[in-house]
């Protein structure tokens, strides 16, 4: 017994020893492991920081940091549903947790949820009443629901609890005051915004907005007008293809008038209606027989869903050739759906139907009868990016026109590419490149022997304009296409340019 007695009595005494310190040891590497994912955080190693609160959570499922910081990482990473199941555990466990209610409430502002975005920031601010973020969130949800009236005070309070939020609480009032018709008061907005932070994004889009808002008696009245002539270089005025030859078919200049209006018809928070009227001439100074004149009077509405706006498009034009003899007129319907991504870009969808009627008799009906309808579908995203960019925007659109006239009935794809620029001195810039696809549905008459069409169109348009007043403004522009064919009568290329001079009234 005595031999065997102190042996067993230190095993049962190491077992205890283990016993006790486990937990302490435990702990011990939870806090390291903590410390390391805050570190991991901070440096933006988001994998290595993940590993090590998740270790944290192995060895307490309810340790609220860490579920935050997992739910900040789901949130860097785009995964809104991951970083919302993280903020729903941790408020379980403690839901008076202020920050935590705000930043689930960010989450769902970001993935469009708005009355829950609301639901939350209200709550937020139940629970820290002096918490000045709360306030901006609380505001710019209500200003992205339509609740402009009451975005303005909780985005006014952010600025006082927080001066360094001021640039962001000002933007968004000055958006709230824009929509609820205070003009001089959105101008002010506006300009506090802009002299906050004047080069960021958001300083230059709230100079933006200030400088549309310049001239209250402008902006206050229902109505718009403008007026532009100028003259234009057209290399190829018939657009004549490669096939064809005709003696003295030179290059053409002529004259254009363009005039614009709209009346805004009905102007409810969230909703607009406006009636326009658009029109064209161009008088040449040797192809007489082609010039123009369109009438294009037209009617728009939207309507705001917080951050979505639904539109609707009506449009009717009528085209007289040689100025006298009726050529085409066209219907024309555009629903779309414009979706804003905060202070970043835009996204808009949109679908547009053409019924068409050519009135004129050309020599072959059978080959040139162009009546019809066209179906289009279309994407376009903007981006708003920092100076001198004023937008970068991207698109596609798909082309299904059916006509009478089997030449004309084609499936075609669009895809669009361009920049606006912002310069020093007033001047503005703007390019837009243009692919176009177009499959033929018919062999061409205009083929030897008839053959399906398939064209491909390249076409860059340039445009350069300066303010120099209020009411004037004189501009540049260009267009340069290149159409290749199977049919050789519709290869061509085509370089039209222009100098125009603009008033606004």
């Amino acid at each position: 017994m005595h031999a065997h007695g102190p042996r067993g009595l230190s095993i049962v005494a190491l077992a205890l020893l283990l016993a006790i310190a486990a937990p302490a040891l435990a702990s011990v590497e939870s806090e390291l492991a903590f410390h390391r994912g805050v570190i991991a955080y901070g440096e933006g190693d988001l994998d290595e920081a993940q590993h090590q609160f998740e270790i944290v959570l192995g060895e307490d499922a309810e340790d609220t940091v860490a579920l935050h910081y997992l739910a900040l990482i789901a949130q860097k990473r785009g995964d809104p549903a991951a970083a919302l199941t993280f903020y729903d555990r941790a408020l379980a466990i403690d839901p008076e947790d202020a920050e935590m209610v705000l930043d689930r409430g960010i989450v769902l502002l970001d993935a469009g949820r708005l009355p829950e975005a609301r639901q939350a920031f209200a709550r937020a601010v139940e629970l820290a009443p002096d918490d000045a973020r709360a306030h901006l969130f609380a505001g710019i949800a209500a200003y992205r629901s339509g609740a402009y009236a009451e975005a303005k005070p909780e985005l006014e309070l952010a600025g006082e609890l927080d001066p360094t939020l001021t640039d962001k609480s000002r933007y968004y009032s000055g958006l709230s005051d824009a929509f609820l018709g205070n003009v001089e008061a959105a101008a002010s907005a506006f300009g506090d915004a802009a002299g906050q932070s004047p080069l960021s994004p958001l300083g230059q889009s709230a100079q933006n907005f200030r400088q549309q808002l310049e001239t209250p008696a402008q902006a206050e009245r229902r109505w718009a007008a403008s007026i532009t002539a100028g003259m234009e270089y057209d290399s190829n005025p018939l657009i004549l293809g490669d096939a064809f030859f005709i003696p003295n078919a030179d290059p053409d200049g002529r004259g254009v008038v363009r005039l614009h209006g709209t009346y805004r018809l009905l102007q409810h928070e969230g909703a607009t209606l406006t009636a326009g009227y658009d029109s064209y001439w161009s008088f040449h100074i040797n192809e007489t027989e082609v010039n123009l004149q369109t009438h294009n009077p037209w009617l728009s509405g939207g309507y705001d869903v917080g951050p979505v706006r639904l539109g609707l498009r009506y449009d009717y034009a009528f085209t007289f050739i040689d100025t006298t003899d009726p050529f085409r007129s066209l219907n024309r319907v555009t629903p779309s759906v414009a979706l804003r991504e905060g202070d970043w870009g835009v996204s808009y969808a949109y679908y547009q139907f053409h019924d068409q009627n050519f009135l004129r008799d050309l020599a072959d009906p059978a080959v040139f009868d162009r009546d019809g309808t066209r179906n289009l579908g279309g994407f376009n995203q903007f981006f708003f990016l920092p100076e001198p960019f004023t937008y970068v925007r991207m698109g596609v659109l798909g082309d299904w026109t059916r006509t009478d006239g089997t030449e004309w009935s084609y499936n075609g794809v669009e895809a669009t590419f361009g920049a606006g620029y912002d310069f020093e001195y007033d001047i503005s810039f703007s390019w837009l490149f243009r692919f176009l696809y177009r499959h033929y549905r018919n062999p061409s008459a205009l083929s030897d022997p008839p053959e399906i069409r398939d064209d491909f169109g390249y076409i860059l348009t340039l445009d350069l304009a300066k303010q120099i007043t209020d009411h004037w403004e004189v501009s540049l522009g260009a267009a340069l296409t290149w159409n290749e064919s199977d049919v050789p009568f519709y290869q061509y290329n085509r370089q039209v340019g222009g100098a125009y001079a603009t008033y606004r009234f």
